[in-house]
């Protein structure tokens, strides 16, 4: 496994993450979890960018 493939898994994982802190914040009442959880949900969602930026960057140079 190359470095952009294990980036690309923890990508996956990070995206899965996010999804789950958004589905369940909108099933929350509890308006503090809630804030909580959307606050997971963009932490996740900034991760997400800089490992999508990170990997074309290195695409772009050819690593592997």
């Amino acid at each position: 496994m190359n470095q952009i493939e294990k980036l690309q898994d923890v990508l996956t994982d990070e995206m899965q993450h996010q999804f789950f802190y958004n589905e369940e914040a909108v099933k929350i009442t509890d308006e503090a979890v809630r804030q909580f959880l959307f606050q997971l949900r963009d932490d996740k969602m900034r991760n997400i960018t800089l490992l999508q930026n990170e990997i074309t960057k290195m695409m772009q140079q050819g690593k592997t």
